[in-house]
């Protein structure tokens, strides 16, 4: 990602984010970006914007340097965002950001990694981007997708369908502490968000350096209760893979722009009508308790590195959807 000289209009825009919100798909980061937005010194980006993570090919075609500028020519605000999920998963994220903006400061949400792997593979199913309904079938799948092979056809990005794989905490927040220096690098946890969610948004304000009470604070803890990572599905599967498929997952995310004036509209409309939020089921005791066994020296190596107790993820069954 090589700093470009931006042509007028190009230099209007080069406002740019000051600190990144990173974590994990169903961390709790989209709970937090609606806090952070509620304060008035803090500007926050749309969601997922990837520009960052040139390993993870979530954009395709690659989100530009002009475009990715473009969604922050209206900050004038002290801290400026940007929240983008796979950044974490990402191997080169980290050393890009740190390219981009060497002074940014860091915000990092971990789950339960078993909890944290079941809710995946639900998003993934209903991002239309996983193809094995059955949690324990895709698992199955994993040495083979690792090797390139039973991947399904939309997975975006591919690592998200290689579930296992993912849970590399102590490797993932190394590389934000390599880059930008423990003082610089802030951890949440999901549990804590959940339990205490007014204490988790007054310690990021306050490692933003940001007053922790402003008018609408309340509203926005309150407004948590409507749980923003509710389950959802699609009444139509083919539907939602035609939306989400070539171009047009482009167009909707704002990547490229449509031909003509409306598609974008059109297709996020088609979205939301094609959304239902739905139950999902508790995950197999058998399996939670093979995960916890099989995650618990990865739980314990990211345990030592943040020093936090983290007895929790090593064998309470919270069986959180």
């Amino acid at each position: 990602m090589e700093e470009k000289t931006l042509p007028s209009p190009w230099k209007a825009f080069m406002t740019r984010p000051n600190f990144f919100l990173i974590g994990h798909p169903r961390s709790g980061t989209g709970t937090l970006d609606g806090y952070l937005l509620s304060h008035p010194d803090i500007f926050m980006a749309a969601k997922e914007l990837h520009y960052f993570g040139s390993d993870l090919h979530f954009n395709n075609p690659p989100r530009k340097r002009e475009n990715y500028l473009a969604y922050f020519r209206k900050a004038s605000h002290k801290c400026i965002g940007e929240s983008s999920t796979w950044y974490l998963a990402s191997r080169t994220a980290a050393k890009e950001i740190k390219q981009f903006e060497p002074e940014a400061k860091i915000i990092l949400s971990l789950r339960n990694p078993v909890d944290w792997l079941y809710s995946l593979h639900s998003h993934m199913v209903f991002a239309g981007y996983e193809d094995t309904l059955v949690f324990q079938d895709a698992l199955n799948k994993e040495e083979d997708r690792l090797r390139g092979y039973q991947m399904p056809p939309n997975a975006y990005p591919p690592i998200g369908v290689r579930y296992r794989s993912l849970v590399r905490y102590h490797d993932q927040v190394q590389r934000y502490f390599s880059e930008f220096g423990r003082k610089n690098v802030h951890i949440i946890l999901f549990d804590d968000l959940k339990s205490q969610p007014q204490t988790v948004l007054e310690d990021a304000l306050s490692f933003l350096g940001l007053p922790t009470e402003y008018e609408g604070k309340s509203r926005a803890l309150q407004s948590s209760k409507k749980q923003r990572n509710a389950n959802h599905a699609h009444r139509s599967r083919t539907l939602h893979h035609w939306i989400k498929s070539g171009k047009r997952r482009a167009i909707l995310h704002g990547v490229t722009k449509a031909p003509l004036p409306g598609p974008r509209f059109v297709l996020r409309l088609l979205h939301k009508l094609n959304t239902k939020t739905t139950e999902r089921t508790m995950m197999n005791a058998q399996l939670r308790t093979q995960l916890t066994q099989e995650l618990r020296a990865e739980v314990e190596k990211i345990e030592s590195l943040i020093n936090v107790n983290l007895s929790s993820w090593k064998g309470k069954d919270s069986n959180i959807p």
